[in-house]
């Protein structure tokens, strides 16, 4: 049973720890969009936080130190890592895996990189494209008509906040034919995990 404070019960938490800037960006933007206001004030509470650019088992080995001292303070309810293929090999990535799964963390992965889910809130497609390519698509008038690459990390809700649903349409679909975390590009996950973070995925 939880321990209660004040006759309230401790807040859940759910620890958010990204690969970078973009990823952490976007997951405020969620954070503002589905509890707004002050995560604290909701019955689960959020943990989003940077680990500096880390990947594979670097990340989930830095996650597992930082989610002891959370598990102190409070009820820990799921931990996520987020991060891309980028160049991670197959055995970088099973390695990452492994671990992960031994310590109860769920991946949230993207191939080539974040930017492949960017893209899912303005168009379906279902080829691979390199970084440059991404960014040269995300630059473009119609998406967030500056460069990308200067503007990534910065906040996303003027250009996304609107459009979480279509990603998700987007990315299901996608999914129907890449399936494969190690195999396949594009390949991105995080449309399966947003309404068990936030409770919704509208």
């Amino acid at each position: 049973m939880t321990r209660k404070s004040k006759n309230k019960p401790l807040k859940k938490v759910i620890g958010i720890f990204c690969e970078g800037p973009s990823e952490v960006a976007y997951f405020k933007m969620l954070s503002r969009k589905y509890r707004g206001g002050n995560v604290w004030t909701q019955p689960i509470g959020l943990e989003i936080e940077s680990m500096s650019s880390m990947q594979g088992t670097k990340l989930i080995s830095a996650v597992i130190d930082k989610v002891g001292p959370l598990a102190q303070k409070r009820q820990v309810n799921a931990v996520f890592a987020v991060f891309d293929r980028d160049k991670l090999t197959h055995e970088d990535i099973q390695r990452a895996q492994s671990l992960a799964r031994k310590n109860g963390i769920t991946i949230i992965f993207s191939s080539t990189n974040f930017e492949v889910w960017i893209l899912l809130h303005f168009k379906y497609f279902s080829r691979a494209y390199t970084k440059n390519e991404l960014n040269r698509k995300l630059s473009a008038p119609d998406k967030f008509n500056q460069d990308y690459s200067r503007f990534k990390g910065s906040t996303y809700d003027h250009y996304l906040f609107d459009r979480v649903a279509i990603a998700i349409k987007n990315a299901r679909r996608l999914s129907m034919t890449q399936r494969e975390l190690l195999m396949d590009d594009p390949y991105v996950n995080i449309q399966d995990y947003i309404k068990m973070i936030f409770g919704r995925e509208d």
